[in-house]
């Protein structure tokens, strides 16, 4: 037995690693690469030792964006051109939708598209929410809204805060139907008056 394992320690000391391999490997490559990259660049009449432009980053600006506010959801149009046609390329678009904020980034030859919303004037369901695509149109944001309140901006008003909405529909109706009815002489009409007025 002990032999043996003096001969494995003895093999595994003649055979490189496999994260040897790798590395070995890797460098390989990264030199093919590079001289496909020069090859490339002489190829367009540029010195090969000529750095490639960076990768260009556009946001979006909430102007270039338009939204609707349903009863629960919310929809935000984006028909910006560079967009929508890079976003219709197999896998050029990545969205995140988070409690509170969505951002979704668009890459097209070199420039990337970023509309990056947060917070949002309120919270949404990120598991029910989706992306799509009309080719040639616009790309379609859908938020699941976490509560059916009707949205009056798209953002909170100031970073780092969350406007809170008032009380909702079914809220409001509850205190009208809870409120004592008034008659009054000099009217007609028939009020209802909130108990915290009175």
């Amino acid at each position: 037995m002990g032999q043996q394992c003096a001969g494995f320690s003895r093999y595994a000391t003649e055979v490189p690693s496999v994260r040897e391999q790798l590395a070995e490997r890797m460098a390989v490559i990264e030199e093919q690469n590079l001289a496909d990259d020069n090859e490339a660049l002489q190829g367009l009449g540029q010195h090969p030792n000529a750095v490639c432009p960076k990768p260009k980053t556009i946001s979006l600006a909430l102007s270039e964006v338009q939204w609707t506010d349903l009863p629960e959801l919310v929809k935000i149009y984006i028909s910006k051109p560079g967009v929508v046609a890079a976003a219709e390329q197999s896998g050029a678009m990545l969205v995140d939708f988070g409690p509170s904020s969505v951002k979704m980034t668009v890459a097209e030859k070199g420039t990337t598209y970023v509309l990056d919303l947060n917070p949002l004037f309120d919270t949404i369901e990120p598991d029910f929410c989706s992306s799509k695509t009309v080719k040639g149109k616009r790309v379609t944001l859908t938020l699941k809204k976490a509560r059916s309140e009707s949205w009056t901006q798209l953002m909170a008003s100031k970073p780092g805060t969350r406007t809170t909405p008032g009380p909702t529909a079914t809220e409001r109706m509850s205190v009208v139907a809870t409120a004592p009815l008034v008659v009054t002489s000099s009217s007609p009409r028939v009020e209802a008056i909130p108990e915290e007025v009175q």
